[in-house]
């Protein structure tokens, strides 16, 4: 069987299962350590069994046990940058990049040139702080999480992406009371509790990083 017809059947079981084809792609790549560009020059390739016995160990667990194909292959890419993650954060979503893209333009509307303070607040797994760090050299940015497991994969990924953030413990505003911030930046939990949830996301990811009270404000 060619690579393309692989990918086609296993994406039209992902269907079939209720989850996303785009994850097939995903963890094609992830195995391969392909580009997009590199995994479709190769389409015409021969699947061989190494393919064959990782779907068969690990995309399973996507496709069977409701486990996200990003804490399989270990890591998201957001805003072009690969953030490690796993069931102690929440996974970078593509809707929070604009987000990012949104101060980025800000910082350039008001601050352009200039150093700034930046904070990012509930970080979780760092992607916000950790990427405007490395999009806007005159950021210095501190990023704080209540949750210590999160804040271990804020680190790796600060150390991985050598962003040089500063990594600060506490609720909300609690470990920044004396400190003063040019843009504050935060995407905090806001889900009310009784709302229903994918069972993908809900089953998974933390649910302090999901779930906000009982109108998604506290």
């Amino acid at each position: 069987m060619k690579l393309e017809q692989f990918i086609r059947k296993n994406q039209q079981l992902a269907l079939s299962l209720g989850k996303e084809e785009s994850a097939v792609v995903i963890y094609l790549m992830h195995i391969l350590n392909y580009s997009s560009s590199e995994l479709y020059l190769h389409m015409g390739d021969k699947v061989t069994d190494f393919i064959l016995d990782k779907f068969e160990d690990e995309f399973r667990l996507y496709l069977y046990e409701n486990k996200p194909i990003q804490y399989i292959v270990g890591y998201q890419t957001f805003y072009g940058y690969d953030f490690l993650v796993d069931d102690r954060v929440l996974i970078p979503r593509f809707e929070t990049e604009e987000l990012v893209e949104n101060i980025l333009e800000l910082y350039d509307n008001y601050f352009a040139g200039m150093q700034v303070d930046v904070c990012d607040i509930g970080t979780g797994s760092g992607a916000i702080g950790i990427t405007l760090a490395k999009e806007e050299p005159n950021m210095s940015v501190t990023i704080t999480d209540i949750s210590f497991d999160a804040l271990e994969v804020a680190k790796a990924n600060n150390n991985r992406l050598n962003a040089n953030v500063n990594i600060l413990q506490g609720d909300m505003v609690q470990p920044l009371y004396g400190m003063k911030f040019d843009i504050i930046v935060s995407n905090p939990p806001y889900i009310p509790d009784s709302e229903e949830v994918q069972s993908l996301v809900v089953d998974n990811e933390p649910n302090i990083a999901l779930f906000g009270g009982n109108d998604g404000l506290k």
